[in-house]
């Protein structure tokens, strides 16, 4: 698929990645443009996680290049909203209100500047966490808390959003409205947002481009076109992938 190279956001070429004597990660190019919606997908022990750890600058590839094309730098870290897994659970338990998380990735010393109060106030609409913003984290649901920490990274005014199966916490009368709200922020902020998954038939129904990832890069595109059987059965084996593009192909 042949992408404007004006709208490329991130640009990854033959990057290898080498942990001791093992490799991780193989020969992976992909482009995502900017304002795309981008699934990864792949069997445990596949290298998604440490694939994100670069495109955080947290690990440095063995071979190959990450250009972040969105603002001209090699480095992404500064311009990425990052939400790790089960995050929301490490601090559930924190005697926190809502605006006051929010408030401290804007916090540069004790009191807040009118401009970082702005910002806070901003992303607590984006979210649509206004009229929950004095509520205590401790009483919050799975989906409302992932909607805090997203409302955390957006006050740093992110190119990027990367979600690391931002659906673990949350049960499953909260999943649907949760993936609506992603893409509405998706669409309306412009925001490019990666999310890691290991249910294929969200992703599918999802994201608008999608990697799939086992050392290699097994498959990337439009997700109905991508995951065909072959695709799936060279990610998962072939009993898994079997029940998953039935899934898929029934919605």
């Amino acid at each position: 698929m042949s992408i404007d190279s004006k709208n490329i956001c991130v640009s990854v070429k033959n990057l290898s990645f080498r942990y001791n004597k093992e490799w991780i990660l193989k020969n992976i190019s992909f482009d995502i443009r900017q304002g795309e919606y981008v699934g990864i997908i792949g069997p445990n022990g596949g290298g998604k996680t440490t694939l994100v750890k670069i495109l955080l600058g947290l690990l440095h590839p063995t071979e190959g290049t990450i250009h972040d094309a969105c603002e001209n730098h090699h480095h992404l870290r500064h311009r990425i909203g990052y939400i790790p897994q089960l995050m929301a659970d490490g601090i559930r338990n924190f005697p926190a209100t809502v605006r006051e998380v929010v408030s401290a990735h804007a916090m540069r010393s004790w009191t807040l500047s009118e401009k970082e109060k702005n910002a806070v106030t901003s992303a607590l609409q984006q979210t649509g966490m206004t009229e929950l913003q004095d509520r205590l984290i401790g009483e919050l649901s799975g989906g409302q808390l992932q909607r805090v920490l997203i409302a955390h990274a957006l006050v740093g005014n992110p190119k990027i959003l990367i979600l690391d199966e931002p659906t673990l916490a949350i049960d499953l009368s909260g999943k649907e409205e949760f993936y609506q709200f992603l893409e509405k922020i998706n669409r309306e902020q412009g925001i490019t947002i990666i999310m890691v998954s290991h249910d294929i038939d969200t992703v599918a129904k999802q994201v608008k481009h999608v990697l799939c990832v086992n050392q290699n890069l097994v498959c990337h595109g439009p997700p109905k076109s991508t995951m065909t059987p072959t695709a799936l059965e060279n990610l998962y084996g072939k009993e898994r992938s079997a029940v998953d593009h039935t899934a898929i192909h029934h919605h």
